[in-house]
């Protein structure tokens, strides 16, 4: 019986050992799992590591008298001719002759990122209410936020975690601004002109002169311009249109 014993006793000491090693390795990963995912983030797309900057030149030209209205604002034209536009509920075309296109989406009529990220259970907390509750803010505090702020040695605390769920938005929002915008490593730039701020994603003037701009008013309204050009016909719209395109944006009474 003793001679049964031992072998039994053994093995349940292992088996102990190796739970123990099991429970403080968990541990450990739970406590760093906000730096593990940071990095997984980094790895995936190397745009995480920027962070908006202002634009190169805030200098504008003048646009024609034209304008369009949509979703609530009027949005002024540039003096390139229009060929022809396409209207939908939420998205509107403006045909530019051999010159690309300008597309027009009415955010608010989407549950975007935003208004999910705004719904989760510890946002208010880890971001605080101004942030959690401003469209605007949540995505300039999102496009400051990178990796390199999420310390290992700092576990699950507070800042780590509330880092985390930046870089989360951070990468959705990213996501998002890739959609019809080139794959390429191009600078975030902010913007605000008029009535309205926001972030430009993507070069306007270099090729394939793609870019988009999510804009928000004083009511903290969401609207997104997507310029969709062609690598042979040059820029759709220069950077000096799309800052008097901005600066002329006006809401529309009514919506």
């Amino acid at each position: 019986m003793r001679a049964l014993c031992r072998p039994a006793s053994t093995l349940g000491k292992v088996i102990a050992v190796l739970c123990l090693c099991a429970v403080i390795g968990y541990s450990v990963l739970y406590a760093i799992a906000p730096w593990l995912h940071a990095q997984a983030m980094r790895r995936l797309d190397p745009r995480m590591s920027l962070v908006s900057m202002p634009l190169p030149s805030n200098a504008d030209v003048p646009l024609s008298d034209a304008s369009i209205d949509c979703y609530g604002f009027a949005i002024p034209l540039p003096k390139t001719q229009v060929g022809r536009t396409a209207r939908s509920k939420s998205q509107t075309m403006v045909y530019f002759q051999d010159r690309g296109v300008l597309m027009i989406d009415d955010a608010e009529s989407t549950s975007g990122v935003l208004e999910i990220i705004a719904k989760i259970k510890d946002a208010g907390t880890l971001l605080g209410p101004s942030i959690a509750q401003s469209k605007f803010k949540l995505m300039e505090a999102a496009l400051q936020a990178t990796p390199e702020q999420v310390k290992f040695w700092r576990f699950r605390s507070a800042g780590n975690e509330r880092s985390d769920l930046l870089l989360v938005v951070k990468s959705l929002v990213l996501v998002q601004s890739s959609l019809g915008v080139s794959g390429q490593i191009t600078p975030i730039r902010q913007i605000a002109a008029g009535q309205l701020r926001g972030f430009e994603f993507g070069d306007p003037e270099s090729a394939p002169y793609n870019a988009r701009l999510d804009l928000f008013d004083e009511a903290d309204r969401h609207l997104v311009l997507r310029i969709i050009g062609r690598r042979e016909d040059g820029p759709v719209l220069t950077q000096a249109e799309i800052n008097a395109l901005v600066a002329g944006i006006r809401p529309v009474a009514g919506r």
